[in-house]
């Protein structure tokens, strides 16, 4: 199902929430609403969902106003950060809830049911754990419970809102590729919340980057994060560093990665700086630097590279760009 948002606003009081957002999702697409804390990201999802109703604008799905449909009609799967599961009932009746409680015509007959739940429990990866409760379970498999639970009223579109917030680093990492990899095999429009880049550069056929209300960008991972807009873009999608020239003042952005180290100085494009600190846990060795301004800069570089360097906290040492192409001057605000 392709979902279409056209013109939406939305306040709070005198807080302008959603500020004229337009862009269409394409039917199978698996989408996230990447940006900070307030900028307006749950809230549009929540428009989608007919959870809100926007100041003006229009929401269509397939090319249909959605504008008098309620919640129910609208068929979406909600999936939410705190898994919200029946404490009471199984793992199975869990995923079985939303079929029993349907009208009756709608209803499935029990065995069709208890097929249907275990077609889920299986895609899930989660067969062996349906008489289980939702106390015996680890957080990452409360998700997946709440995820098929979602699935099982076959819903248009699947909304997540900060669907692993709660849930550890490792975890978040697994369950990231696993929804992916289900996403792939299902095809079903999808839209999910994040504040976490990584998450969104890692799921996401397509971003939207969101802040204080207004989208900043629409594009791939590759898009958003080697070809950003705009400055809040381009600092709140990876690491960049800043530095700001003496003579005008000028600012230029730049990846940690695009920086590389010497031992010598050829020309004027090589800037002395003291290593502060080396992080050598990792694939990368994250190097802190000073330069003569006293400012702080980073630069990713390889274990093999670090060893070649013998680098050593305290010493000084030289740093330009990789290539001038990747020195970005007076990006636009």
């Amino acid at each position: 199902m392709s979902i279409k948002i056209e013109h939406v606003i939305k306040n709070y009081q005198d807080y302008l929430a959603l500020q004229d957002i337009n862009f269409e999702i394409q039917t199978g697409e698996l989408i996230a609403l990447l940006g900070p804390s307030g900028s307006g990201k749950t809230t549009l999802l929540r428009v989608i969902a007919g959870l809100e109703v926007p100041d003006s604008g229009r929401i269509l799905f397939n090319g249909e106003d959605t504008h008098s449909k309620a919640v129910q009609e609208r068929k979406v799967g909600f999936v939410f950060q705190h898994y919200a599961l029946f404490k009471h009932m199984t793992v199975f009746e869990n995923i079985a809830f939303g079929l029993r409680v349907k009208p009756k015509k709608q209803r499935l007959d029990e065995k069709s049911i208890q097929e249907k739940v275990n077609t889920l429990l299986k895609l899930v990866q989660l067969d062996y754990l349906g008489d289980r409760f939702p106390k015996e379970l680890s957080g990452g498999q409360r998700q997946r419970v709440a995820l098929a639970r979602a699935l099982a009223i076959e819903p248009r579109m699947l909304l997540l809102d900060e669907p692993f917030g709660a849930l550890d680093a490792k975890v978040r990492k697994e369950l990231r590729q696993w929804l992916r990899d289900l996403h792939q095999s299902l095809h079903i429009t999808s839209v999910f919340v994040t504040h976490d880049v990584e998450e969104a550069l890692e799921v996401s056929d397509r971003i939207v980057v969101m802040n204080e209300g207004k989208i900043e960008q629409i594009g791939t991972p590759d898009e958003v994060y080697h070809h950003p807009a705009n400055t809040f873009v381009y600092t709140f999608i990876g690491n960049v560093n800043m530095f700001r020239e003496r003579s005008n003042g000028r600012v230029s952005y730049i990846r940690p990665h695009q920086l590389e180290i010497c031992r010598s100085s050829v020309d004027d494009t090589y800037l002395e700086s003291h290593i502060t600190h080396i992080h050598m846990a990792g694939p990368l060795v994250k190097v802190l630097l000073t330069d003569s301004l006293g400012h702080s800069f980073q630069v990713d570089i390889s274990q093999e590279d670090f060893h070649k360097l013998a680098l050593q906290k305290g010493e000084s040492v030289f740093v330009r760009p990789k290539s001038e192409s990747h020195l970005v001057q007076d990006y636009a605000i």
